[in-house]
């Protein structure tokens, strides 16, 4: 059994879901790491807003909150 002492989860906004028209619009990762009790906890964030290049839609600002 393998066990993990440090994960990274990620997350992808993007401003819809066709992947030939449409952008990624913000990226996220939590890295998670595991604390004297043998639970994961939170050590570090990011989070970044990346620019598509073309308006959003009202739909899509309203799914996301930007």
């Amino acid at each position: 059994m393998i066990t993990y002492e440090r994960i990274i989860v990620f997350d992808l906004e993007t401003s819809g879901l066709d992947f030939k028209k449409d952008r990624i619009i913000e990226f996220g990762a939590v890295i998670l790491e595991k604390n004297e009790n043998d639970k994961f906890v939170e050590v570090s964030t990011i989070n970044k807003l990346v620019n598509p290049g073309f308006k959003i839609s009202e739909k899509i600002t309203e799914l996301t909150n930007f």
